[in-house]
C-alpha cells in the first residue's frame, strides 16, 4: 500500500491510447484517501506556469481502456513556485505542512467520509475540490469486474506489477467491465476519481483529482 500515492497520481503508457494536446498548468491538487489502510492525504503543489497533460490524460488512455504502466512523478522537473495557501474541509481549517518553495501537504487525522468537500485559497485565489467519492468495492467473477456504479469521472482498477509496472484500467463508473488478464492472481486496487481544471490568475490551470480507494487481493 505504500505505492498508493504514486500510482494513483500519474503515470507514463506503454499501450492503446493517442497524444493529447498539452494545456498550461500552474500546479496540481491531489486530494488521496485510502480506506484500507486509513490514510488520506491533501497535496498541492504550485509551479512556473509549464505546458502540461490533466490528471484524466496522465495514463495516455482513453476511458474503458488498459495498459501496462510505468509510475510517473506529477509535474517532475518543472520549477516549483512559492505560494500563500490556505485550506478548509467542510468549512473547518486544515493545517498545512508548506515548505515555502512550492509544496504544501496535509495528512489527515482519520479518513475524511464520502462528500467531504474540501476549499483551497491559492495566492488569494478560491477553488472548491469535487466531493469525495465513495470508494468502490470491486469484485472480479467469471472474468468480469463487477462493483456498485456511482457518479465519480471515472474509476480506476490497478494491478501492481514487476519492475516497477501496474496494469490500470480506466473504467466508466457503472459497475461493470471487462477484467484485464491475471486480475485474479494478485493484489489490485480499486478507486474513484473526481477531477475539477479551474483556472488560475493569469490563465494556467490548477488539475485537481480527489480519489478514494480501497485493496482487495482477489
Amino acid at each position: 500500500m505504500t505505492g498508493l500515492w504514486w500510482v494513483l497520481a500519474g503515470c507514463t503508457g506503454m499501450g492503446p491510447g493517442g497524444d493529447t494536446d498539452p494545456v498550461l498548468l500552474g500546479g496540481s491538487v491531489t486530494m488521496s484517501v485510502d480506506v484500507t489502510a486509513r490514510r488520506a492525504r491533501l497535496r498541492i503543489r504550485t509551479i512556473q506556469p509549464a505546458p502540461g497533460v490533466v490528471p484524466a490524460e496522465r495514463h495516455g488512455l482513453g476511458m474503458d481502456e488498459c495498459a501496462t504502466l510505468k509510475p510517473l512523478v506529477p509535474l517532475e522537473g518543472q520549477v516549483l513556485r512559492p505560494a500563500t495557501v490556505e485550506a478548509w474541509c467542510d468549512g473547518e481549517p486544515v493545517s498545512l505542512d508548506n515548505d515555502g518553495m512550492g509544496t504544501a501537504t496535509h495528512l489527515f487525522p482519520q479518513t475524511p467520509d464520502p462528500g467531504t468537500v474540501c476549499e483551497l485559497v491559492v495566492d488569494g485565489q478560491t477553488l472548491t475540490l469535487p466531493p469525495l467519492p465513495v470508494a468502490p468495492v470491486v469484485e472480479v467473477v467469471r472474468g468480469r469486474l463487477s462493483w456498485e456504479a456511482g457518479d465519480a469521472d471515472e474509476l480506476r482498477f490497478v494491478m501492481p506489477r514487476s519492475d516497477g509496472e501496474s496494469t490500470i484500467c480506466r473504467l466508466e463508473d457503472d459497475g461493470d467491465a471487462k477484467a484485464p488478464t491475471g486480475a485474479r492472481l494478485q493484489l489490485s486496487f480499486a478507486s474513484r476519481v473526481a477531477l475539477a481544471l479551474p483556472q488560475l490568475e493569469p490563465g494556467s490551470r490548477l488539475p485537481i483529482a480527489v480519489i478514494a480507494g480501497t485493496w482487495r487481493s482477489p
